[in-house]
């Protein structure tokens, strides 16, 4: 950017839906959840802000190695930490999240792999696979940390592929439903095939 990243937020800004976001006196601070690779905390560091540790579960992301049960999202007492830490009164909490949950059990491919969403259900089956259960569960976390964030004030950016119209995606989820219809959601499709990764943002 040529700056640091703190010295190009602005103090308070006001989003298109017309909610004040007040980042005064506070340095950038970047948390990622569900980071993979963690990519978006590297790119961000190398601007010149600070950031938390990613969350993954995996030490070894893409060969799915070295499980670390204090980034398990699927547990509740993670599940606490996180959104404790989006409600800390704490000026030195995050004040840009971005959660890049799971779309593996909402892709159009379950179809033929034994999914059970329906658009009447996006949810899935209750005695549907392990996967899809849990796929269901950790949109449902992702969906009310997105709300922990933006209720305290803070920049909340939530990426997942954009409904295909085949197949129920996370965004059918009821939860996300309700996300969506926030007054301070801004929904901004992208083609990120050019950057290798076909996905969408909210």
């Amino acid at each position: 950017w040529g700056l640091k990243a703190w010295d190009a937020l602005p103090a308070k800004s006001t989003s298109p839906s017309g909610t004040l976001l007040d980042l005064t006196g506070r340095d950038a601070r970047c948390k990622e959840v569900f980071a993979g690779t963690a990519r978006v905390t590297h790119c961000w560091v190398e601007t010149g802000a600070d950031a938390e540790e990613p969350v993954e579960l995996y030490q070894d992301h893409l060969r799915r190695k070295g499980a670390r049960d204090h980034h398990n999202v699927l547990l509740p007492a993670v599940q606490r930490r996180l959104l404790a830490l989006a409600a800390s009164p704490d000026r030195g909490r995050p004040t840009h999240w971005f959660i890049e949950f799971p779309c593996g059990s909402f892709c159009d491919w379950q179809l033929h792999n034994g999914g059970t969403r329906t658009f009447e259900d996006p949810c899935g089956s209750s005695d549907g696979p392990a996967w899809e259960r849990d796929g269901t569960a950790l949109a449902t976390f992702a969906a009310a940390l997105y709300n922990a964030v933006a209720d305290a004030g803070d920049v909340v950016v939530a990426e997942n592929p954009a409904p295909s119209g085949r197949y129920p995606s996370a965004f059918d989820l009821p939860c996300w439903q309700r996300v969506l219809r926030r007054r301070d959601t801004v929904v901004v499709p992208m083609d990120l095939c050019e950057h290798e990764i076909g996905r969408a943002h909210v």
